[in-house]
């Protein structure tokens, strides 16, 4: 046992199997509360006037005594035209993105008047915001706008829990995509050329760095060691150095989505939900455990090393 208490591969190792079982004991925590609190039925009062909130909750009214392919034609026709201005809802045009920030040149959408002149609108996109089902986007008089449920009353009979509520709307400042589940934050021309440089220059340089770590850098270490150069000093110095960027990389994918949040929280609605914090840590594990096992290789080879020193010291 106190063999194995100074052996630092057996504590890493029994640290990372510790972790892992702690967090998939609290992400089936975290979902079984979320489960319990559920109603048993909820109750929602449509608008009154369907083409109110930019048209969700649109239902054509039509003349029941006309003949079916007439009553048909001026259905799909009315259908055609609300599912164009919804159409508008969901973002389009040139973007690039890496992770979880990005930028995004779209043509101008125009509910109202849903003709083809359009001009050029620019946005800086934020990755990983979801709405809830009963929360949506829509745009209306170029005006970016969110419709939600606000439960006004519960009714408890017996076992029973009945909550009814009603649609409201509140004016944003971004455009949202729910298919790409991104926040589009406007920006100017200007804005939009400069970071999309910076941006694709960064995206190469740690492109490059990656490639650099995953291929490049195992393979020098491989050629070293086919020369007999296995424990020296900069094999040591080369995985200290590759165990500390994968561990930055690590600690920086976890903490980036909560330091965009707080720079850009004037623009953050609070119906618009971040992905979980378990769903970020369950993606970056993969880097993690990477770090680790570098770690422990890196930790070997320094006790390879060591000893090699003594050996030739004591020769």
């Amino acid at each position: 046992m106190k063999k194995l208490l100074q052996n630092p591969i057996a504590i890493i190792l029994s640290v990372l199997a510790s972790a892992y079982f702690l967090f998939l004991f609290l992400s089936w925590t975290s979902e079984s509360v979320s489960l319990s609190n559920s109603y048993n039925s909820s109750v929602i009062d449509n608008p009154v006037n369907d083409t109110s909130y930019g048209g969700l909750f649109y239902k054509p009214t039509i003349n029941d005594s006309l003949p079916h392919f007439q009553y048909k034609q001026i259905e799909d026709s009315l259908i055609q035209k609300n599912e164009l201005r919804l159409g508008n809802n969901e973002i389009g045009g040139n973007s690039f993105s890496n992770g979880l920030i990005g930028f995004t040149e779209s043509a101008e959408n125009d509910q109202t008047a849903l003709n083809s002149k359009k001009s050029k609108q620019y946005f800086l996109s934020l990755g990983g915001f979801e709405l809830e089902e009963d929360v949506k986007f829509y745009i209306e008089r170029n005006s970016y706008n969110l419709v939600y449920v606000q439960w006004d009353t519960v009714q408890r009979t017996g076992d029973n829990i009945e909550r009814i509520g009603t649609y409201k709307s509140v004016v944003i400042p971004v455009q949202y995509s729910k298919r790409e589940k991104k926040i589009l934050i406007p920006i100017s021309a200007k804005q939009y050329k400069i970071g999309y440089i910076l941006l694709i220059v960064l995206s190469i340089l740690m492109g490059a760095m990656a490639l650099y770590v995953i291929f490049g850098y195992p393979i020098q270490f491989l050629v070293r060691i086919s020369k007999g150069q296995a424990f020296t000093e900069v094999n040591v110095a080369g995985l200290r150095m590759t165990t500390l960027l994968l561990f930055l990389f690590f600690i920086g994918s976890v903490v980036f989505p909560f330091i965009l949040r707080v720079i850009f929280s004037s623009y953050i609605h609070p119906l618009f939900k971040p992905l979980k914090f378990w769903s970020q840590l369950y993606d970056c594990l993969p880097s993690f455990f990477l770090a680790v096992l570098v770690f422990a290789i890196y930790i070997a080879f320094k006790k390879g090393y060591k000893l090699q020193k003594e050996q030739e010291l004591t020769v």
